[in-house]
């Protein structure tokens, strides 16, 4: 099993609408040697991800973000696709709360 130190860094993101959650995610990430951004809804997420020149490797996402936009962005194709292809995020984990 690969030492911490053997790991590569990762860009990740994490997108919910609870700060505290938010912010614990990105804080523990970070304290691993990550490169984390939060963000607190699906428009903040896709604005970041079209920031970004580097493929995300990782989106932590809530499917209760507000106004359902968590399960929105799951269940639409276009999303999911776009931020597959565009943006070359390898995989997607799904948190409920």
């Amino acid at each position: 099993m690969p030492t911490l130190a053997a790991v590569s860094s990762k860009y990740i993101i994490v997108a919910d609408d609870t700060a505290f959650v938010r912010d614990r995610f990105k804080a523990a990430l970070e304290s691993v040697g990550h490169r984390a951004c939060a963000v607190s809804d699906a428009p903040g997420l896709l604005a970041r991800a079209c920031d970004r020149e580097a493929p995300i490797d990782l989106l932590v996402l809530d499917l209760r973000l507000s106004q359902s936009q968590g399960v929105s962005i799951v269940r639409s194709e276009e999303h999911t696709s776009e931020l597959q292809s565009r943006f070359g995020i390898s995989y997607a984990v799904f948190c409920l709360k």
